[in-house]
């Protein structure tokens, strides 16, 4: 079975000169944390930033990625797939300091 989830988080925009509290986007650093959570790349089959919204007066972006959980090798369960999304969005806010909405 194939499960979808979607993430969104609110980012700081790149070459803000704003100070916040939450880092800036960057999407290598989200990709290594969705194998990471994701038990490795057998659990992810895909991911797709289906939209990306630019707050000008706070200077804030907000990113929503869609993530299609799936495994080859052995069958994965709907709440294998909820724990791994749900340790992905705790993971964003602890280690890459985004706001998960």
């Amino acid at each position: 079975p194939v499960y979808v989830h979607d993430v969104s988080f609110w980012c700081k925009d790149q070459g803000s000169a704003r100070e916040e509290e939450l880092a800036e986007f960057n999407e290598l650093e989200l990709m290594n944390l969705m194998l990471k959570t994701g038990e490795g790349l057998s659990s992810v089959a895909e991911v797709t930033c289906i939209d990306k919204y630019n707050c000008l007066q706070k200077c804030l972006v907000s990113y929503c990625y869609r993530i299609v959980y799936c495994s080859c090798d052995q069958a994965l369960s709907k709440s294998q797939a909820a724990d791994m999304q749900l340790q992905l969005r705790s993971a964003i806010a602890r280690l890459l300091k985004w706001s998960v909405r």
